[in-house]
């Protein structure tokens, strides 16, 4: 690991307060205070899924096998599962 950046995902519109990279390695979830959680290809660069919830990500979660939990400041849980896995 050199400690180079090797990306940089854009897309919030808003502060990133949480990431997650999914088991597969080749995708991140992301929370904004712009309350959306984001879906990445890791590869691209590219979001594959936004979910818009109805005030700011603070805290995300994934499980092993893909689905993930995150938190909003308005003391709201989602729970959600991505889409299918990168082939």
């Amino acid at each position: 690991m050199t400690g180079e950046s090797v990306r940089t995902l854009d897309g919030h519109t808003d502060g990133v307060i949480a990431v997650a990279v999914l088991a597969d390695r080749r995708r991140a979830v992301s929370g904004s205070w712009d309350h959306t959680l984001r879906l990445w290809d890791l590869e691209s660069g590219e979001v594959i899924a936004t979910f818009a919830g109805d005030a700011g990500i603070s805290c995300i979660a994934v499980a092993r096998d893909d689905p993930f939990a995150a938190g909003s400041a308005n003391y709201a849980l989602h729970i959600l599962r991505p889409i299918e896995p990168i082939e």
